[in-house]
């Protein structure tokens, strides 16, 4: 490189090229034989002042994404939860089901042996006895679709709690004790949108820290030694150099902008506030949806806890029923017709009471879904034996 500059520069500089060592000052008489070692110990720091505030929010931000994700972590568990729960629940209804069609296929046996005697002794009507005998066909029949209804909710059941096996549901009902109470406000979905929000709003203020200068403290402590004295003079030793004897400092204060960015500072900041205000609507929409979820759920809860009270009022009026036909019966007033479509009739109203209990407490469920919160209903609820 061949290079000329002004008497403000240091006399022997040259630009930098690459592989080639830095050298400055006059050309020395020194030759190759002539070395010496010189040697630099350096602390440098640079303080970054509007970086501390940049970093700052930007820190802001990032923790309030990290909220985000773990309401939307939450959420997933909730609705997790909630499907096991109502895989559960839909099997013990099943299993509920089951139970009541067993014993109307008890009481269809006892009217085909009872028929079956009174016949044989020509006291009632051949006729009687092939309708006792469909009676329990049927009664069979609604057993195993009741049995069949059972395996497929077992199965589902497995599907949602990750077995590989059926699993079977308890015969223990859980009536719930009270309605749930009616806050929604903590429900994970609104947290996380709550959250988003906040940390569009906190990305927004990092952006706007493009358009501030960029001001660093920037400082050095360095030590230097060298085996050539100032008159260019070689030390007798190679290795007078390599002590660092000599301290030297240095502080200075570096202000840049971004004169330049304009147009990417600019696009930032457009594309910052597009954020904030589609979170704020995410926000508005998750709130609607967890509110109508919560209201759809509270009068599914107040219709299933009617059906449920007029479902054992239609239990007891079967039973009843059944009672005053099989009277007749023995009395000789009536056809086994009657006794027949009053077990059947006693059947569907066991069914309709068992299930309609358990279908209570899944409405129930719904609202601690809606709520936000499965625990709720846990600590409403007590155990209580299958009806």
């Amino acid at each position: 490189m061949v290079g000329g500059a002004t008497g403000n520069v240091t006399a022997g500089s040259f630009f930098p090229m690459s592989g080639v060592p830095g050298s400055s000052g006059p050309v020395g008489t020194t030759s190759l034989g002539g070395a010496a070692w010189t040697t630099t110990a350096a602390l440098v720091s640079t303080v970054p002042l509007t970086g501390f505030v940049r970093a700052n929010r930007l820190t802001s931000a990032r923790a309030a994404a990290e909220h985000a994700a773990e309401s939307g972590a939450d959420a997933i568990r909730l609705d997790v939860a909630y499907t096991a729960a109502a895989a559960y629940l839909r099997a013990m209804a099943a299993a509920a089901a089951q139970r009541a069609t067993e014993a109307g296929v008890r009481r269809a046996r006892t009217l085909l042996t009872r028929t079956d005697a009174l016949v044989a002794q020509q006291l009632r009507p051949g006729a009687d006895l092939s309708r006792a005998r469909a009676e329990l066909a049927d009664a069979e029949r609604d057993e195993a679709n009741a049995q069949r209804q059972r395996a497929i909710a077992e199965a589902q059941l497995a599907e949602a709690v990750g077995s590989a096996t059926p699993v079977a549901a308890m015969d223990t009902a859980v009536v719930a004790a009270s309605p749930l109470p009616a806050s929604s406000a903590d429900h994970p979905l609104i947290a996380e949108a709550k959250d988003a929000e906040v940390a569009a709003i906190r990305e927004r203020d990092v952006a706007a820290l493009g358009w501030w200068p960029r001001l660093d403290v920037v400082g050095a402590l360095w030590a230097r030694g060298s085996g050539i004295a100032v008159n260019g003079v070689v030390a007798p030793s190679m290795h007078d150099g390599l002590n660092p004897a000599v301290p030297n400092w240095a502080l200075g204060l570096s202000v840049s902008w971004p004169l330049l960015g304009f147009p990417a500072i600019s696009a930032e900041s457009r594309r910052t506030d597009a954020a904030v205000a589609m979170a704020n609507a995410g926000e508005r929409a998750v709130e609607n949806v967890v509110s109508s979820a919560r209201r759809a759920a509270d009068a599914d809860a107040a219709g299933a806890a009617v059906v449920a009270q007029r479902a054992r009022v239609a239990l007891d009026a079967a039973r009843i029923a059944l009672d005053q036909a099989a009277a007749r019966y023995d009395a000789g007033l009536s056809s086994v017709a009657d006794v027949a479509d009053a077990q059947r009739l006693l059947a569907r109203a066991e069914a309709a009471d068992a299930v309609a209990g358990i279908e209570s407490l899944a409405a129930q469920l719904g609202v601690a879904r809606a709520g936000g919160n499965l625990q709720a209903l846990l600590a409403l609820t007590k155990p209580g034996s299958a009806r």
